[in-house]
């Protein structure tokens, strides 16, 4: 019988590892479900930092006569011998009495060998990952990333990079992904995050596709399954981690036909019906980046006939016919696919015209030692001849098209083509490769970047300032409807309007112009700029000076940059500062009343030449205002005020806003309220314009209201909203905030 006592075991194992085996004990984490009558096996199970408990064992060996034992712990956590568990369990077998035996703990068989422990365990473990679903308790994701990538051939083939990224709280993705290789899979202890279609998947890679810096070019008999398995994680996504996610679609049919390379040479493509660009796989596959699918090609031919028929090399126009020939005898069943019999070459001598086509693209990494990815802006020049265009990376002398069975040869303009790709090196264009090392997609060989370290001033001046020159002296400049930096073009003049708001008599200001046909607000754009100008700098910063002619740049809703002249554009901020002053503009719009009809009218004259259109009531009250030197625009408020008060003048014209603050006006024995307000405070607080300190006479207060109009249930409501505030503060009165169904019927227009 064995005596198992705290001190023996602390002497049996180091000091470190007994303390952590000590807190698992005393936390309650170790149970003994298993003991022999002399105490030699131990059998239990301690939690540990997972959420299954580890399976733990204990063989205990005797020292001599000295009482002492040598143990032989065996445990399913990574450290696997004489770990902090097996202490725990030991401890916790203490803790049952000071000499253990059989008897006060259930007995059971014996305790089974380390080995056969382990060997359950890695079933049980093998049992749980055949569940395609993810535990709660695993939090990364394996990420199958596919992009195109052209080979030395020209040909576009797929690439796979299995990417190992943790969960977001949200869910999504985070971008601390990192590369996973296939080889990982073969360890005898896989990471948990990989599901069973994962080493499927995986392994295939290893022994079927071909590694780049970190990629896996998939092709092959084996390409479209390993493809296939692969869209049916539904963790496949297109570029990047962060890209779309692909699936895999429906067979498409496709035909094989012959294409002519820039040099002259033919050579065998699947064009596909519905869409996709074909990659050379067994049998051959689409890949979809629009409708982002991808699935097999059916051509009509044995898979295996179609994948040897589009490895051929690239034909010499000279060597088709005897291709052709050969072809025809051996195999008569591929008439439909053999090499066309071309007419005589066409020479073409066309005026040559520069072409920028202006894109983007996410990149990955190409080498994959950090996984990152960046939405590149990019450029791609090439040459126009007629109805033909020349890569300027093409080192072809002259480039051969083809049309049906039509050949044309191009003679380039060397010198012209030299000078255009010198013009855009002295802008700052170079090379993509040359500044990055990134996986190129088949849409960008011989990409341009534009400065560095993704420079956005540097492409918005490029946009605005060099592009116009650009096309003057003849360019052609096409910009992608996704470019991240796009400039719109004005079609007419700015438009002031103003449209009915919500309220009564509300009207919000609109400041439009055409682009492109549509009618784009700028108010917004105008708004956020002054914005960012600081209140001491307003002033010098529009004052008239000798730099009308620069550029001022508005970004519009949609992400577009205007750019306008600082003449056509100053006096409408001048106005729109005005009115910050004047009155305050919050968020995007700028909304107008009657209290306001000065401040448009003011604006009307502060930008001559400026078409309105709406609000004519409003813009015409203004000028009215303006013309009687009404409050509502008057900045030397205190000569009216002086005059009415000295009896100079018999009668006060004075909008609702302007009569409720600052103003004395005690000579007044009578207040009209022409335009009824729905707060009856608004309209207090302006009567009380004549009701105050000073006043020696009684003062009438009279209300218009037109009959069979709103206006009559204004002021009923008015009144109960009086009421509602009287009752607040009389403490004798009812609840103020009774409101029965005769009132909420009244409000609804009962």
């Amino acid at each position: 019988m064995f005596a198992i006592t705290p001190d023996a075991v602390r002497r049996a194992v180091p000091a470190i590892t007994f303390e952590k085996g000590q807190a698992y004990q005393l936390d309650g984490a170790a149970s003994v479900t298993r003991i022999t009558n002399d105490g030699s096996h131990i059998l239990g199970t301690v939690q540990g930092s997972k959420k299954a408990p580890y399976t733990t064992s204990v063989r205990l060996l005797r020292l001599g006569n000295s009482g002492g034992f040598h143990i032989e712990g065996r445990c399913n956590c990574p450290i696997g011998f004489n770990c902090k568990h097996v202490v725990a369990l030991l401890l916790q077998a203490a803790a049952a009495g000071e000499n253990v035996s059989g008897g006060g703990l259930p007995q059971g068989p014996p305790p089974l060998p380390p080995d056969v422990v382990e060997w359950l365990a890695e079933v049980e473990r093998a049992g749980r990952a055949g569940n395609e679903d993810y535990p709660p308790e695993v939090r990364r994701r394996l990420i199958y990333v596919l992009s195109l990538a052209v080979g030395w051939d020209k040909v576009s083939r797929p690439r796979v990079v299995p990417m190992s990224t943790p969960l977001l709280k949200d869910g999504s993705f985070s971008p601390s992904a990192q590369p996973y290789s296939p080889s990982n899979a073969l360890n005898a202890k896989p990471a948990q995050f990989l599901r069973p279609s994962d080493f499927a998947i995986l392994r295939r890679m290893v022994h079927s596709s071909t590694n780049f810096g970190g990629s896996q070019t998939i092709e092959g008999e084996d390409g479209g399954d390993i493809l296939a398995m692969i869209l049916r994680t539904g963790r496949c996504r297109l570029d990047s981690v962060s890209g779309p996610a692909m699936s895999l679609g429906e067979l498409r049919p496709g035909t094989i036909e012959w294409t002519a390379l820039d040099d002259g040479r033919q050579r065998p493509v699947v064009a596909v019906d519905g869409g996709g660009m074909a990659v050379p796989l067994t049998p051959p596959w689409y890949v979809d980046t629009e409708a982002c699918i991808c699935g097999p090609v059916e051509t009509g031919l044995a898979p295996r006939l179609a994948g040897a028929l589009l490895a051929a090399p690239p034909l010499k126009a000279n060597h088709l016919s005897a291709v052709r020939s050969r072809l025809a005898a051996s195999l008569p069943d591929c008439r439909a696919h053999l090499p066309p019999e071309m007419q005589p070459v066409q020479r073409i001598k066309a005026p040559l015209v520069p072409r920028l086509f202006l894109h983007h693209r996410i990149l990955q990494s190409a080498y994959y030692s950090r996984a990152e990815s960046l939405d590149m802006p990019l450029a791609r020049l090439s040459f126009c001849y007629g109805d033909h265009e020349v890569a300027s990376d093409s080192s072809a002398d002259r480039p051969v098209f083809t049309k049906g069975t039509a050949v044309f040869e191009i003679e380039r303009a060397r010198l012209p083509e030299r000078k255009a790709a010198e013009r855009l090196s002295d802008l700052g264009f170079d090379r993509l490769a040359n500044q990055y090392r990134w996986g190129t997609p088949a849409d960008c060989q011989g990409a341009l970047v534009l400065g560095e370290d993704l420079d956005e001033e540097a492409w918005i001046d490029f946009m605005t300032g060099t592009v116009p020159g650009l096309v003057a002296d003849g360019w052609r400049v096409d910009v992608a409807k996704d470019f991240p930096v796009r400039v719109a073009e004005v079609d007419g003049d700015i438009e002031a309007e103003l449209k009915s708001g919500s309220g009564i008599d509300w009207f919000d200001l609109h400041l439009g112009v055409s682009i492109e046909g549509v009618r784009v607000d700028l108010l917004p754009a105008i708004l956020k700029l002054l914005r960012q100008i600081p209140a001491d700098q307003m002033e010098d910063l529009l004052e008239e000076d000798d730099d009308d002619g620069r550029m001022v740049r508005l970004r519009l809703g949609d992400g577009r940059l205007l750019s306008l002249p600082m003449a056509r554009v100053r006096p409408i901020m001048q106005a729109l500062a005005s009115l910050f002053a004047a009155r305050g503009v919050d968020g995007d719009t700028v909304r107008l009343g009657k209290a306001d009809a000065a401040d448009a009218a003011a604006f009307a004259e502060a930008v001559p030449g400026l078409v309105w259109r709406g609000g004519e009531h409003l813009r015409e009250l203004g000028r009215r205002l303006k013309d009687s030197s009404g409050t509502g625009d008057t900045r030397d408020r205190a000569t009216p005020v002086r005059r009415f008060q000295q009896g100079e003048v018999p009668l006060f014209l004075i909008s609702l806003k302007a009569g409720g603050t600052g103003l004395n006006l005690t000579a007044a024995d009578t207040v009209i309220h022409y335009d009824p307000w729905w707060n009856p405070a608004v309209e207090a607080q302006a009567t009380d314009r004549a009701h105050r300190i000073g006043q020696d006479k009684p003062v009438f207060v009279h209300k218009l209201v037109a009959i069979d109009t709103i206006e009559v249930k204004m002021a009923e409501l008015k009144a109960r909203k009086q009421a509602l505030a009287d009752g607040l503060f009389d403490p004798d009165a009812g609840s103020a905030l009774d409101v029965g169904e005769d009132d909420i019927e009244f409000l609804l227009g009962g």
